[in-house]
């Protein structure tokens, strides 16, 4: 099977990320002020359990991972994808330090650069830039989960599916429709006709 060639992060490490979006000054040199692993883990991986306490969130250089529940019959919920240049944790278990109703997992293969919780809340006590980091991974991630909130309730199914078409094209190379069904929250059955009939008409244009 060929491998497909995914987009990487535009920022290729957190100090980048640092760097663009909390303090133009920063030295691309200097050592952040914790310690980082970068580690590569193959597709289809979970890296948090549901029941585990996070201890690490990963910022991803490359590829795509998911947050996911199970519902009451068992089956798998999406909560969110994330992709290149985002933060991805069981949130809620990483900051209150409680066992994760979520579990992590990759869905192509993840170059991630680690940070563990220790290390973070010590930097966060030491360094403002850092605070801020943590601040602004926070935000994004609640800014995408109000988006969505708001998508499900304003959209009907066939503008949803049209608008993971337009904005997440690669990421629906390598996604199962039965994923990306239930992150829309709709059958999977249901999905692949309205993704098929706008193709078919984009076709026709």
């Amino acid at each position: 099977m060929r491998k497909i060639q995914l987009t990487p992060a535009k920022y290729p490490s957190i100090k980048h990320y640092l760097k663009a979006f909390i303090d133009p000054d920063f030295d691309l040199e200097q050592d952040l002020p914790f310690r980082t692993v970068v580690q590569t883990i193959p597709a289809n991986t979970v890296i948090t359990h549901i029941g585990d306490v996070e201890n690490f969130a990963h910022y991803i250089i490359s590829g795509y991972a998911r947050v996911s529940a199970f519902d009451r019959n068992a089956e798998e919920k999406v909560l969110e994808f994330f992709g290149p240049d985002d933060f991805i944790s069981a949130y809620t278990s990483f900051v209150y330090r409680t066992p994760s109703k979520v579990f992590v997992k990759t869905i192509s293969e993840c170059t991630f650069e680690t940070i563990h919780v220790d290390d973070i809340n010590t930097a966060i006590r030491q360094n403002l830039n850092i605070a801020l980091l943590t601040l602004n991974a926070v935000h994004k991630n609640y800014a995408a989960k109000t988006q969505i909130q708001l998508d499900f309730l304003l959209l009907d199914n066939d503008e949803l599916v049209a608008k993971i078409l337009h904005e997440r094209e690669e990421l629906l190379n390598i996604t199962s429709a039965k994923l990306i069904a239930s992150y829309l929250d709709m059958t999977e059955v249901t999905f692949s006709r309205i993704r098929k009939d706008l193709r078919d008409n984009l076709d026709n244009l």
